[in-house]
């Protein structure tokens, strides 16, 4: 595959279909009541490897999408969860590389998610569930 040659060096140690969860808010009990559940966040990438770059560790998060048409910034949500996964798991990474991969198209772009962003997204995420 054409787009695989030219993002497998993100992937120097890499697993396939890893499953990653992580607590978002913990329940909050009043009394031993649960009055505010808790959340998690639980997703399973479709590679996930590690690289050593100039700036430490990097992990790299690839989605492979199958459809025609390519939607980055619908799909930047579901990468940006993965990056929140990812730094929980690889919590000596510096930030995470996501890269969205269109399987029809050959194309790819790649997105650089700092732990700034993780943290907005995170945030995000608990808004959005109250």
């Amino acid at each position: 595959m054409k787009v695989w040659d030219e993002i497998a060096h993100f992937f120097q140690n890499y697993e396939a279909e890893r499953k990653m969860s992580t607590t978002l808010r913990k329940p909050e009990k009043v009394k031993g009541v649960v009055v505010t559940p808790g959340i998690r966040l639980v997703g399973r990438a479709d590679l996930i490897g590690t690289a050593e770059i100039m700036q430490g560790k990097q992990v790299s998060v690839l989605d492979w999408k199958s459809t025609y048409k390519e939607s980055d910034e619908y799909h930047f949500d579901q990468i940006d969860s993965y990056g929140v996964l990812a730094l929980e798991d690889f919590t000596d990474a510096m930030q995470v590389r996501g890269i969205l991969a269109y399987l029809r198209s050959g194309n790819f772009v790649m997105r650089t998610i700092t732990r700034d962003i993780i943290k907005q997204h995170k945030d995000r995420l608990v808004r959005a569930t109250q």
